[in-house]
């Protein structure tokens, strides 16, 4: 299971400064997407991402900054050269201007029906 956590696009802002936006060259009403933990299923999600031509993956966060830094990579390939910001700390995700969805995959062990 999977949950998407979602902020207002930048039009949709009230007195909203578009201008804080410097990840690429997207549009207004593009989407800035991260995911935490670039591994496993996270991957998935940064790979599906950046394959949208409404969303850029800004963001990439895992605890291991090898596998992060190995995934910015990859997702610049897959974005035309627009590498995301590598950051190990959540907080830092949330805080950026240029991510307006986050979407948190749990593993399978922790979905509703196991408890």
């Amino acid at each position: 299971q999977s949950l998407l956590l979602w902020r207002e696009l930048p039009s949709q802002r009230a007195g909203s400064n578009q201008s804080k936006r410097t990840v690429g060259a997207r549009g207004a009403d593009d989407c800035g997407a991260a995911s935490p933990g670039a591994n496993g299923r996270g991957g998935d999600h940064l790979k599906s991402f950046a394959s949208r031509p409404d969303t850029e993956v800004a963001v990439i966060c895992d605890a291991d900054s090898k596998v992060g830094e190995g995934r910015c990579e990859k997702t610049a390939e897959l974005q035309g050269g627009r590498k995301p910001k590598f950051v190990q700390d959540m907080r830092k995700v949330f805080d950026d201007p240029n991510v307006d969805a986050v979407l948190i995959a749990t593993p399978v062990f922790l979905h509703p029906e196991h408890f």
